[in-house]
This record gives structure tokens, C-alpha cells and sequence, in this order.
């Protein structure tokens, strides 16, 4: 099987706010590296002849797992700017998808580090008038291609939010979410080893064992951004229309240009001031 892994930073273990992320960046980047590193031994265990392991580098500019101390038989994306951000690299070759270090969409009560792509821009995303955060609209990107969604990691609402879902995705808690900025964390080793043993979980069981996260086509994708200025930048793009103050909605019939459509709303909106 070939196996695709996006990595997040605020729902990895051993961190509970932006502060020390930006205070204790090499720490951090390493906690992020071995989380990845355990999905990936577990992934080997779980499927040992896998053709191929891909991991998409998926935080800020993309340049924050170590690649030479990352697992040598996967690969990783690394950089930016880039199209399909958070999912560069994923085709209808892969047969499961993992998301780790994820968090909850903008707006979840107590979700730890709560956002959608851009905290200062995006109050809220919707695609066909479902709600969803960074997870949906990726999953919904592998969805697109047939991939299936096997392990998901990251903080007590957004498993929570996973498992509503029903999907059969496994989950691994990293910590406990008790505000925004403020969670009671479980040790990296115990969260690497429950990672190292659901991905093996995950890979042994297959694709039979998991569902695809699926959206309508066209989409409609509603966008309600932070402030009037920042839905006027937005509202340049051509076929993006402003619908209030502060959305702004465009209807697509393929999911790259559904992607790649809201990272450049991302892009203008955090443009304006």
C-alpha cells in the first residue's frame, strides 16, 4: 500500500500554546519530528512491503520537521509557497491517509490553539453549509481521490470531533484541552508510542477497515473572514462574490480548485490590515 501523512504542529504533544512554539522552535520541531517518525515505524510494522510513505511537511512555511533525522524510507515535502498546502503530493495512488499534530476548526469551545489555516483572518469555513476545520477540508481533498483516513492525532475536542465523524479513523488523544491556550499534557513518549501502534493498527487492518471523507461536487465554499477589509480583498478574486460584510462564497466543481481557491482568500485577506 502507499500511505500519506500530513503533520500539523498545534496538536502534537508537550506544547499547549503558540508562546513556547515560537520561544522553543528547535524543541518543537523535534517533537514534531519523532510524532511523525513513530506513525512511520508503525506504518513499516503494520505494513511491511508499504511501496511507499509520503509526508507532507504541513505547519506555517512547511520547514519544520528535520528531514535528516526523519525515518529513510519515507519522503517529505518541505516549503512553500506551494499549491494544495496542506496536502501537497497526495494522488489516487495512496490508499490511507494519516493526519497528525491536527487541531479543532476556529470557534470550538476550549479547542486547543482553535483556527482555520489563519487565526487572524478566517472565523469560519463552510463548504456545501457544512462548518468544517483544517481536518474536513483536507480529508475531504484525499475523499476526492479515494484515499481513506486511518489515524488522526491532536487534542481532546478535535478526537472528539474525528470520532463524530464516523469514518472508522483511529485516534490518538495528545493532550486534554482545557482552554485555548492551556491543556494538561500526556508525556511525547507515551503519545509516540500510542501513535507507533495505532499506525500499525491502521496499516495492518487496510483500506476495508476505513471510509473516505466525501463532499458534494460542485462545492459551494461560504468564507466568513475576521473583518469587512479583509472579505474585500478576498472579493477581487473574480469568481469569489461577496454575499455580507464580512463572507464572501465561490462554487467550484473540482476539489484542487476548491483548495487552492481558499488558500489564496487565506493569502489576500492576510494581506489587508
Amino acid at each position: 500500500m502507499r500511505h500519506y501523512i500530513s503533520v500539523d504542529m498545534e496538536g502534537i504533544s508537550g506544547i499547549a500554546n503558540w508562546n513556547e512554539m515560537e520561544k522553543d522552535v528547535k524543541r518543537v520541531n523535534e517533537l514534531m519530528t519523532q510524532e511523525v517518525n513513530a506513525v512511520i515505524e508503525g506504518i513499516i510494522d503494520g505494513d511491511p512491503g508499504a511501496e511507499e510513505i509520503l509526508v507532507c511537511d504541513a505547519h506555517g512555511y512547511g520547514d519544520n520537521i528535520y528531514p535528516e533525522k526523519l525515518n529513510k524510507k519515507a519522503t517529505v515535502v518541505r516549503g512553500t509557497p506551494r499549491r494544495n498546502y496542506m496536502m501537497v503530493g497526495i494522488d489516487p495512488r495512496f490508499n490511507l491517509s494519516y493526519y497528525i499534530g491536527y487541531h479543532c476548526a476556529a470557534g470550538t469551545i476550549s479547542g486547543a490553539m482553535d483556527h482555520t489555516m489563519s487565526g487572524a483572518s478566517i472565523r469560519e469555513l463552510k463548504i456545501n453549509d457544512q462548518a468544517v476545520g483544517e481536518f474536513e477540508l483536507n480529508g475531504g481533498y484525499a475523499g476526492s481521490l479515494g484515499v481513506k483516513i486511518a489515524l488522526a492525532s491532536g487534542d481532546s475536542h478535535f478526537c472528539n470531533n474525528v470520532a463524530s465523524l464516523k469514518l472508522g479513523t483511529l485516534t490518538v488523544m495528545t493532550k486534554i484541552a482545557d482552554t485555548r491556550f492551556c491543556s494538561t499534557l500526556f508525556h511525547p513518549d507515551m503519545v509516540r508510542e500510542e501513535l507507533k501502534n495505532k499506525a500499525k493498527e491502521a496499516a495492518k487492518q487496510g483500506v476495508s477497515s476505513f471510509k473516505t471523507l466525501v463532499f458534494d461536487s460542485p462545492y459551494t465554499v461560504t468564507v466568513d473572514l475576521t473583518n469587512s477589509i479583509k472579505a474585500d480583498m478576498a472579493s477581487l478574486i473574480p469568481v469569489v462574490k461577496r454575499v455580507s460584510g464580512t463572507k464572501v462564497q465561490y462554487t467550484v466543481d473540482t476539489y484542487p480548485d476548491l483548495y487552492n481557491m481558499f488558500e489564496a482568500i487565506v493569502c489576500l485577506a492576510g494581506s489587508a490590515k
